[in-house]
């Protein structure tokens, strides 16, 4: 799959490293692409080149993980007998397709990105690169895992997810331009709005939609009647507080009104910012690992899983 020619000259673009009012790390310093070296991998990975060429001095790592159980899986498959010989091949496949990929990115973008080859249970051998890296961001597609592992274990975006302390991006999208529009779902809570700051280096110039999703408490026992206006007057309310907290929340990052949206959305916040971001037509929805209750993303299920495995959009997730 041929690298989008938007990409071709992206070298020039520069990020100053401010991120808020003081001079601070540039939080996309280093970004880990992984790669099954399928088309969804091979989009992710010239995302994760796109951001790289649009801050100055930032590095890419591309990593591969070669797990054993695959290599097993292939090994029972073909009736080889000599294991070593099997890894051998593997191993020098993986390294042929990260040079082909490392040779993409220098032809397509301008950049030279590092290649790396690990072995182990992918999501701790990835982490284990990613830290070693001090990596800021990892960046992947949906991993070709098969319907039982990931039933039995989660998409490798979940593991990931659940293991690692580094901002996530899942690439659903071919990467034709930089992001334009971004849904950012908050609850106000401190988890919630990391996604918000990361997004100052990763999308700056994108228009943002500042979301909040209003559940109405024992909502079947309202009705017209209730006092404080009925059910009706009740969500206006709950509606007029949650726009002023997200305008205040916005003029406190910086973001004029025309940079920025607010939204209110009624219901349940998973699907309520799967439909949001339908609404809005945005490219990215950003939202923090965590939410104002984390006892009730163990017991329910989390808001953020919700969206990551269903969102048609690419979906970044601040940790």
């Amino acid at each position: 799959m041929a690298c989008p020619s938007v990409f071709q000259g992206n070298r020039g673009c520069e990020m100053s490293g401010q991120v808020g009012h003081g001079q601070v790390q540039d939080p996309l310093h280093d970004i880990v692409a992984v790669t099954d070296f399928s088309d969804s991998a091979h989009d992710a990975v010239f995302r994760a080149g796109m951001l790289a060429v649009t801050g100055e001095g930032r590095r890419l790592g591309i990593v591969h993980a070669l797990r054993r159980g695959m290599l097993d899986a292939l090994h029972d498959l073909l009736a080889r007998e000599d294991d070593e010989a099997l890894l051998r091949e593997a191993d020098e496949r993986a390294r042929v397709q990260l040079d082909t990929l490392r040779v993409e990115l220098a032809e397509a973008l301008g950049l030279r990105a590092d290649t790396e080859l690990v072995r182990g249970r992918a999501a701790r051998v990835i982490d284990d690169y990613a830290r070693q890296r001090d990596a800021g961001l990892l960046v992947l597609g949906e991993c070709n895992e098969g319907f039982v592992a990931e039933l039995l274990l989660g998409t490798m975006s979940e593991r990931l997810l659940g293991r690692t302390s580094r901002a996530l991006l899942v690439v659903r999208r071919i990467p034709r331009l930089p992001y334009q529009r971004v849904l950012v779902p908050v609850d106000f809570s401190p988890d919630s709005l990391h996604a918000l700051d990361l997004l100052s280096a990763l999308a700056p110039q994108a228009q943002k939609v500042l979301m909040f999703a209003a559940e109405m408490p024992y909502r079947g026992l309202l009705d017209e009647h209730t006092a404080g206006g009925g059910l009706a007057g009740l969500r206006a309310a709950a509606e007029s507080t949650a726009l002023q907290r997200l305008r205040a929340l916005a003029e406190s990052h910086g973001l004029s009104e025309d940079a920025c949206e607010c939204v209110v959305m009624h219901g349940e916040p998973g699907p309520a910012v799967l439909t949001c971001g339908e609404r809005v037509g945005c490219d990215l929805i950003a939202m923090g690992k965590h939410g104002r209750n984390r006892l009730a993303d163990v017991m329910i299920g989390s808001v953020t899983r919700h969206v990551m495995g269903l969102s048609p959009c690419d979906v970044l997730v601040a940790t």
